[in-house]
């Protein structure tokens, strides 16, 4: 029996992965919201699940949300919002994720508790039972759910401000709500209730208890987490599974200590995200963020199907009259007003003192407090609420059913909605969503306009094939592509013959390399990249200063290459074999510890494209943590090797390049100083005819080219 229990939850996992990822794609064909796909796809099933085998069984709970979804979810969004947008946005985050939340529940309460009394069969035991149970209503409905309010804005397309606004009080004000709502349900159950009452300040000193305890326990495991992290930096599976764990156990840790289990998994997500740089390869937070996606996916696709099924499963078990009717109509119309009056009540305060201190730019508009009151859409944590309440509370069925009419009404209304509200307000998506003002630009221009439009779609290609979200912009006489990814934004413009790029100063090397990446690719399709562009062009697109000097090298590379780490010649013809010739010359002179991790790094980055730029020159190079600063080798040989070089030709001079992760622009301007001087024919001759490694040091070291 406890066999056939199992095998039945298997199959019900996969049918519901298989709905998912079918409703995933048609929705992507229609272009209409996933999520929203999901919770009508999941109300149908709702409605015939006692036809289809398992699906019955497939309902929502309170335990399934907090315990196993939201933690996935808030960690996920902690992970990867943008910290920097979001702590310059903290003060309204914070007073919509707060105040936002208790103005809003007590309207909802107070008007809703004045209506419902005046409908007869909704009458309760007393007017203080009914005024209980509304305010428990505006408790649990007043927090605008993360998981379907992230997702939808995304989709949108909304500016970044407005999103991370939205992210940080969608995440945050989960924990205020869940809070108030233990609160609120401790003092108006009457199987609970004390004859003294509700203690008012004992309420407030329980919810910012909660609120500041689960934050804490959290950033106290991010800081361990993080902290045992930096113990294996290259451990990739060890670091996902690290952040399982931490997720996990930030928000069981603040439960079981009485606080917020919300709140917990949200500041450890945010402290790890702030570490992440320090902690962990920058190949492997991609990888990490990658699976975090994947994972948040699953979560999002369960829980709102999920969220649908069972929904249509309360419905057709709760008959509904016109008094029904009424009052969940009554319940839509009180929560839309009350939330804009608490988005309002907080923007106003918020905005004077801007005006205040003359920062303009950071005013939030009408425009987006409109938008914030309509896109504060209701899911999966008032359903869970609304389950939790005990069976024999005051008015319990009515609440649940005004839950559900008002989160149905806010996904199926709201959310389909919300694209046209922004078109109709022209609120857009920023042309840029990057601040130009604190941006490295940097300017190109190629021989031809044909070239130029050739190059751009590869790059958008190249950036479509990493991962990037990519925001297309084309008139007459621009083409505009914004390139994001998780915390890597920038910007890519083309008119004519010219290419600008727009990045922080910390994401300018990231582009400029996918601009040479790009450009090197391009030997797929056109054969020679001599035909297109020599290295001494290719090193202007890489190099980080592009004033013209008067003959002088601006950046001196022999600093970074050692008499002791040039070969003369090579012993071997292989490319592979050259790599591993080079490595161990490195490891010799102790400028590497591992010989075996850079070769497999190296090796990993050759598979993704050959760096052999043609007329006999190959520039092997990876980023990588044995290394602390810029380490090079260079190695020639006389017979030529098969290098897999864009010209098809052997190539002759190998210049093994390698630098830390944490910063790759002394990398770019050594490649750029390099390709400049290999570029020059008199010199790679010289070069290829020298007899030994001290020769050809010294040909490098007087420049006497």
């Amino acid at each position: 029996m406890e066999q056939m229990s199992l095998l039945n939850g298997v199959w019900l996992i996969l049918m519901l992965i298989g709905i998912a990822s079918a409703v995933s794609l048609i929705s992507k064909k229609l272009n209409f919201p996933y999520t929203i796909g999901l919770v009508i796809v999941g109300l149908i099933i709702g409605f015939v699940a006692g036809k289809i085998p398992f699906l019955g069984e497939a309902q929502l709970s309170e335990g399934i949300i907090f315990y196993l979804i939201l933690p996935v979810l808030i960690f996920e969004a902690a992970l990867n919002i943008d910290s920097k947008t979001l702590f310059k946005n903290a003060v309204p985050i914070f007073s919509l994720a707060v105040f936002a939340v208790l103005i809003s529940a007590f309207i909802t309460g107070g008007l809703l508790g004045i209506v419902i009394p005046q409908l007869d069969t909704f009458a309760a035991p007393t007017f203080r039972e009914c005024f209980g149970a509304m305010l428990l209503f505006g408790a649990l409905i007043a927090t605008t759910d993360p998981v379907a309010v992230i997702v939808l804005f995304k989709e949108a397309g909304a500016p970044k401000r407005l999103t991370t606004i939205v992210d940080g009080e969608s995440m945050s004000n989960d924990a205020t709500a869940i809070v108030l709502f233990g609160i609120v349900l401790l003092h108006t159950n009457p199987a609970v209730q004390t004859a003294e009452g509700i203690n008012f300040m004992m309420a407030v000193w329980d919810f910012f208890k909660e609120l500041i305890g689960g934050a804490t326990v959290g950033a106290i495991i991010g800081i361990l987490g993080a902290y045992i992290c930096k113990l294996d930096k290259d451990g990739r599976e060890y670091q996902i599974v690290l952040s399982i764990i931490m997720a996990y156990l930030s928000s069981i840790t603040a439960l079981k200590l009485g606080f917020s289990g919300i709140a917990a998994p949200l500041a450890a997500g945010i402290v790890l995200s702030l570490k992440a740089e320090e902690v962990i390869k920058r190949k492997n937070r991609e990888q990490v963020e990658t699976f975090w996606e994947f994972f948040a996916f699953l979560a999002n696709s369960f829980v709102f199907l999920l969220m649908g099924i069972t929904q249509a499963i309360i419905i057709s078990k709760n008959p509904i009259n016109l008094h029904t009717v009424i009052a969940l109509v009554a319940a839509i119309v009180v929560l839309l007003i009350s939330r804009y009056i608490s988005v309002i009540s907080c923007n106003i305060p918020y905005n004077f003192f801007v005006r205040l201190r003359k920062k303009a730019e950071l005013i939030i508009s009408h425009k987006y407090s409109l938008i914030l009151t309509w896109g504060g859409l209701r899911g999966a944590v008032p359903t869970a609420l609304v389950l939790a309440i005990p069976q024999d509370y005051p008015l319990r069925d009515l609440v649940v059913q005004m839950t559900l009419a008002c989160v149905l009404f806010s996904l199926l209304v709201q959310g389909t909605t919300i694209k046209k509200l922004m078109k109709k307000l022209g609120v857009k998506p920023e042309e840029d969503e990057i601040d130009e003002s604190v941006c490295v630009k940097k300017e190109y221009s190629f021989p031809s306009k044909g070239l130029t439009n050739l190059i751009i779609p590869n790059i958008v290609k190249h950036c479509e094939g990493e991962g990037f979200f990519i925001r297309e912009k084309v008139s007459e006489e621009q083409q505009s592509y914004l390139m994001k990814m998780r915390k890597h934004t920038f910007l890519f413009k083309a008119a004519n013959e010219n290419v600008q790029i727009v990045a922080e100063p910390q994401d300018i090397g990231y582009a400029s390399t996918v601009m040479y990446e790009t450009i090197i690719e391009l030997n797929q399709s056109l054969g020679s990249m001599a035909d297109v562009m020599k290295p001494d062009k290719i090193s202007q697109i890489i190099s980080s200063d592009d004033s013209e000097s008067s003959g002088e090298t601006k950046f001196n590379f022999m600093k970074y290459l050692a008499a002791d780490s040039v070969i003369v010649p090579l012993k071997n013809t292989g490319k592979q074999e050259v790599i591993r010739e080079l490595v161990e010359i490195l490891k010799k002179t102790e400028k590497i510890s591992d010989s075996q991790e850079v070769f497999d790094v190296v090796l990993e980055r050759e598979k993704s494209m050959s760096t052999g730029l043609g007329d006999g020159v190959a520039f092997p190079h990876a980023r990588t943590d044995t290394v602390e600063n810029i380490t090079a080798a260079i190695g020639v040989t006389h017979a030529g090797i098969d290098f897999e070089a864009i010209d098809k030709k052997p190539v002759y001079i190998v210049v093994l390049i390698l630098s830390p992760q944490k910063d790759s622009t002394p990398h770019l301007q050594f490649l750029s100083e390099m390709s400049k001087v290999l570029s020059k024919a008199n010199v790679r001759e010289k070069i290829i005819n020298t007899q030994t490694p001290e020769e050809l040091y010294r040909i490098l070291e007087e420049r006497d080219w």
